[in-house]
């Protein structure tokens, strides 16, 4: 059965069907003075090919415009005329430039084309940006939070339903909101208010990554949210991130030297290391013998075959007591996994060659 033609609510024609049941567009233009949408006695056939776009401009009479329409899908219908052969028999001046077609992609197919194209950040950047963006979906889809720690089923339930997501759904109010409940969760406990906004800060900072602007380009087809909802709710204020010491440290270093150094050498090792040189759990981990500068006492944070400092900047030598070195030299014919200082798995790969031998990054 024949389509109804359709009008508009003055009852001009804005698109009528052919006899094989072909919508025909009325061309218009958006006239400024006016401020309205003008149709004019010009025909065009528009047709879709792998989400994309391709307008043929037809005979400005009605009849003729309608068997050019015909005659176009009658010569695509044949499974080997391709669309190019179509535009170049029926229309090859006035074919305009095909457009691609845009869409709102869902949380997992943004996070699994970031990951793709992401290749100037981290791994570990790219799981925690992905980690943030899924946590706020889930709040938008107001699902519990998964249980720290849970594995199989659970997680894998919970990763479909956040998957799932339009990222259309992501706007600045519900951001708003996720913030607020984190803040309203603290309570009216000052220091833990104070805590809730730096945790908030940190998951709206590190999602918002995946929708910045010079990302957007290597996205493809996805249309992401403009403007930028995670531009528009920006950052709470902090309180300082001063550290205020409420430790006796030389009681601390006293215990350590009793229990530690005799029975458990390289958890006395790791505790001087992160004591008396400020190194972080992962630079511990992955510290390799080559980095000990022994003769000008100086620890490198560098890049290694096995691990690349959370910053540029990062890279730097650190200066340590004589006595750190004292224990490195009495520890280090000891040291059972060169060239690792120390032995023990990665902590944040999983999936380490051996248990005493990290993964290289």
């Amino acid at each position: 059965m024949k389509k109804n033609d359709n009008y508009d609510a003055a009852g001009r024609l804005i698109r009528f069907y052919t006899k094989q049941g072909k919508g025909v567009l009325v061309s218009r233009f958006y006239d400024v003075s006016k401020g309205k949408k003008i149709y004019r006695n010009h025909f065009i056939y528009q047709v879709k090919r792998d989400r994309k776009r391709y307008y043929f401009s037809l005979s400005g009479e009605k009849v003729e415009a309608a068997k050019q329409a015909d005659d176009i899908a009658s010569f695509l219908s044949v499974t080997t005329n391709t669309i190019e052969a179509a535009m170049a028999k029926f229309a090859p001046k006035k074919v305009q430039t095909p457009t691609p077609e845009t869409y709102s992609p869902t949380v997992g197919d943004l996070i699994q084309t970031y990951r793709n194209v992401a290749n100037h950040v981290t791994e570990r950047t790219k799981h925690e940006c992905a980690g943030a963006l899924r946590r706020i979906s889930g709040y938008i889809l107001r699902l519990k939070p998964f249980p720290r720690g849970a594995k199989g089923q659970i997680l894998e339930t919970w990763r479909e339903k956040v998957n799932s997501l339009n990222v259309a759904n992501i706007t600045p109010k519900e951001l708003e909101s996720f913030r607020g409940s984190l803040i309203k969760a603290a309570g009216s406990d000052e220091i833990k208010k104070g805590k809730a906004i730096v945790t908030a800060n940190a998951y709206i900072r590190s999602a918002g990554c995946i929708f910045v602007p010079k990302m957007r380009p290597l996205y493809g087809d996805f249309k992401l949210p403009d403007p930028c909802p995670f531009k528009a709710v920006g950052q709470l204020e902090e309180r300082p991130h001063r550290y205020i010491s409420k430790v006796d440290i030389g009681a601390i270093v006293t215990a350590a030297r009793l229990e530690l150094q005799k029975d458990c050498p390289d958890e006395f090792l790791a505790f001087v290391l992160s004591l008396f040189a400020g190194l972080r759990r992962g630079e511990i981990d992955r510290l390799i013998w080559d980095q000990i500068d022994f003769e000008n006492r100086h620890i490198w944070i560098r890049t290694t075959p096995y691990f690349k400092p959370k910053a540029n900047n990062s890279e730097n030598r650190v200066d340590c007591p004589d006595e750190v070195f004292e224990i490195l030299r009495r520890f280090k014919p000891h040291s059972i996994n060169p060239p690792f200082v120390l032995p023990g798995g990665d902590p944040e790969q999983k999936n380490s060659l051996s248990p005493n031998i990290p993964t290289p990054i």
